[in-house]
């Protein structure tokens, strides 16, 4: 009996993930915790935890299109908008859509709503 429920566990599993390999679900779980994280560094208003998020060469474009480039970059940035603009906000991650364009790099978009900006 433990053997069939195991073998049905992980017939289920294989059903709800068609068409992707175990390195496909755990890319999606490893960028949502990142999300997560994210997300919960900015209803904080932690510049530092937020911007730990990015890699030291990454570039970042806001929402009105201003460039930054580099993680320290990036945390001066995001310390001065939770200190005025976004003081108030609260970031919610809505959706996500990944895509990989080779095995190891992938695109990741992200739905997100913001609140009291």
């Amino acid at each position: 009996m433990k053997n069939f429920l195991f073998y049905f566990f992980c017939f289920g599993m294989i059903c709800t993930v068609e068409g992707q390999t175990v390195q496909m679900v755990q890319d999606s779980q490893n960028i949502q915790a990142l999300l997560d994280v994210m997300s919960k560094a900015w209803n904080m208003h932690d510049a530092r935890a937020y911007s730990r998020a990015f890699s030291d060469e990454a570039d970042f474009t806001n929402t009105l299109g201003r460039n930054t480039y580099g993680r320290d970059s990036i945390q001066k940035e995001h310390e001065n908008s939770f200190a005025t603009v976004f003081k108030n906000s609260s970031l919610k991650i809505t959706g996500k859509k990944i895509r990989y364009i080779t095995n190891d790099i992938l695109a990741v978009d992200v739905w997100w709503e913001m609140t009291l900006a």
